[in-house]
Parts: structure tokens; sequence; C-alpha cells
């Protein structure tokens, strides 16, 4: 509780003290500049200058630290993002003149320098690279590749080709026409097994949407069928007023033709094993009460000479699939991070984030996601489908 609590305030506190530095040293390179250099050098030495230079600053760091309350807002995003160009531009600051200083035969000639020093104390390039960054951001999301992986065990099993899409979040901050086109392509690839690992739509997906996308994929060409889990954003449980209700999502989904796996599994052409789990979020909101199984009661008798693949939304529980005997298990919820530097903090974090991992004998893969939650942006990771290789 206490670390999500100071994880909570930690961007707000960061915003609000850093940006009264930044906000302090952009008003004294325009003051200088209006007034004159001795002006700025004088107030520099001073530790102080007018009062404006003194209350304007806290004022606007009042303000910031207040946007930045809400981490998750649009607004807290874009200030975030400029504070932190700022910050990494001013480590390497410091790291330039700590270098200069060591060895002088690299220091710039002085007329370079005063230009590098405006450009650096004007403050707009922060903003600059905020734009850039945010640019390729926008781009990033409507642009869907493929991954693929190629698996092989002891096991007696044939080979499968198995396609697994996860959070596309249908119809919200992603143009519809991109995982049309995924869809497409995977069909061309006449896959043995379709997997939707949950979050395949959210809050913001209408009942139209909803319906509209399950289904597009009821009508994939999947040799065994299309399965699928819940995820955490599905049923739309973090909204007050949802768009739909979770019978109306079950009768969509299994109306087109889709098999819900909420922890259960079915068997595979005599032998594989698919498994899926209850989202870890939706504990007591679809069991009346009951948490979800754990994995050596869904796979109780089952035979562990099969090749058994588990679905989980969330990558969690990965050593527990382990010692049950999974041979892989297939996850999304992560996104990769999506804005820098979250998936980086996810792995620092020992969290599977993105990608193949290994847990024992069990093979784990972590898809980015079709899409992306709730930002139009993609500053991490790229959106994707996979494709899975299953060989013996």
């Amino acid at each position: 509780m206490m670390i999500f609590s100071l994880f909570h305030w930690f961007p707000a506190l960061f915003a609000g003290i850093y940006s009264f530095f930044y906000f302090k040293k952009v008003l004294l390179f325009f003051y200088s500049y209006v007034k004159g250099p001795a002006h700025g050098q004088k107030h520099q030495k001073d530790q102080g200058g007018p009062l404006f230079l003194q209350i304007l600053p806290l004022l606007l760091a009042l303000l910031i630290a207040f946007l930045c309350k809400n981490v998750w807002s649009a607004v807290a995003l874009v200030v975030l993002h400029v504070l932190l160009m700022s910050f990494l531009l001013d480590v390497a600051a410091f790291v330039v003149r700590l270098v200069s200083q060591w060895l002088p035969m690299l220091q710039p000639k002085p007329s370079r320098y005063a230009f590098y020093s405006k450009v650096y104390r004007c403050g707009l390039l922060p903003l600059l690279i905020t734009a850039i960054v945010f640019t390729y951001g926008t781009f990033n999301m409507e642009r869907v590749t493929m991954t693929e992986y190629e698996l092989s065990t002891d096991k007696a099993v044939q080979p499968y080709t198995i396609a697994l899409l996860t959070d596309t979040h249908y119809d919200t901050i992603q143009d519809a026409s991109a995982l049309k086109e995924a869809v497409a392509q995977i069909n061309e690839k006449h896959p043995d097994l379709v997997l939707l690992a949950g979050d395949i739509v959210d809050e913001n997906t209408t009942k139209e949407s909803m319906e509209e996308v399950f289904q597009l994929f009821g009508s994939m060409d999947s040799k065994f069928g299309v399965y699928y889990v819940y995820g955490n954003h599905d049923c739309q449980v973090y909204s007050a007023a949802p768009y739909f209700t979770g019978k109306e999502l079950q009768s969509a989904i299994e109306g087109a033709g889709i098999t819900i796996l909420n922890d259960s599994y079915v068997e595979i052409n005599d032998d594989l094993i698919l498994a899926g789990r209850l989202d870890a979020s939706l504990n007591n909101r679809l069991t009346d009460g009951e948490n979800r199984y754990p994995v050596e009661k869904i796979l109780q008798g089952v035979d562990p000479a099969k090749y058994i693949l588990m679905m989980d939304h969330q990558p969690r529980d990965t050593e527990e699939n382990a010692q049950a005997g999974v041979d892989l298990m297939v996850s999304g919820h992560t996104h990769a991070g999506q804005i820098w530097p979250v998936g980086w903090l996810i792995s620092l974090m020992g969290t599977p984030n993105y990608g193949h991992h290994q847990e024992g004998s069990c093979h784990i893969i972590v898809s980015s996601g079709v899409a992306g939650w709730g930002f139009p942006i993609r500053t991490e990771g790229h959106c994707e489908y996979v494709m899975l290789q299953i060989q013996p």
C-alpha cells in the first residue's frame, strides 16, 4: 500500500519541485535577454533578482504539481514528458561540463559555447523534443506489425500455427482499420488456433463496436476455432456508466462462435490442452464471490504428456504455471510499457514486460498488444499480433 501511495504521489512531487527550477531558469534567461546580460548575471550571483523571479516560478510549480496529481490524464502526460526531457538535458549538460573540466581540449569555442548555452537555458528544447516524440508515438500507434516465435517441444504433438491477439481496446484510441488489416493478414496464414488474450474492448468501447469486433474475430479462418479470456478492461468494471453489461458481453462473444475459457480448458486434436484463466482483477466480480482457481485445479485430470498452453491476460503466476506442467503461457496487458519508461520500470520490478521469457520448462510469451490504452500514442514498444509456431 505504501509503495502504491508513493508511486501515486511521486510524479506530482517530482513535477512540482523540478518545474520550480525549470521555470526559474527560463524566466531568468528571458529576463536577461530583455534587460541585457549584465542584469541576468547580477541576479544569478545575487541568488534572487526581482521578486517576480521568485514568486512566479513558485506559483507555476504549484500549478504543475496540481495538473500532475492525476498521472493518467493527458495533461499530466505532456507535462511530465517535457519535464523529463528537460531533466535529461540537465544531466547531459552536467556531464558535458564535467568532461570539459577534465579534458580542456574538448571545450568548444567561446562563440559556439555561448550558442549552446542559449539553446539550453531558453527551455524550448524540451518542448521541441517532446513534440517530436509525440509525433512519432502517434504514427507508431497506428502501425501494427507481426511478431513470430518458433517453439520446440519433446512432447508428441503435431505442428501448430497459432495467432495471438491481445489488447485491441477496439475503436477507442486506434483506428479500427488497423485491426481489420491485421485480421486480414492473419486469415491469409490460415492459423490452426486464434487466441484472444483479453482487453479486446474497454470502458470507451460502445456496445455496437463491441459486437462488431467479436463478429470480426468470430469470422476468422481458424482450423480449431477462436478462444478468449477476459482482460481487466473488457467488462468495463472501471466505468460508472458502462455501455454494456457482462451478460451482453458474454452473449456477443459466444454468439460470434468464440469459446470463452474462464478457469477451464478444452482439448484440441487429442494432443494439446488449451486452458484459460479468469483475469486476476476480476476476482469476486464474475464468479459470485469466488476467486479464480489455482492452476492445479484448472488442470486437474489433464494428461501431462499432452502439450499444455495457458492463456492468462496478465503475465502473473509464472512459477505456479511452471510447477503445474504448463508448456506455454501467453499474455498481454503490459503493452510493453507503451509510454517510455513504463516498460523499463515494469522489467525492473521483475515482471515479464514483453517478449519471450522462460520459467523452468514453461515458455512465456508476453505481447505488446494490437493497440494501446488511454493515450493515442506509443513511445515504447510497437503494436503487434503474434504468430506462434509449435514444432515437435
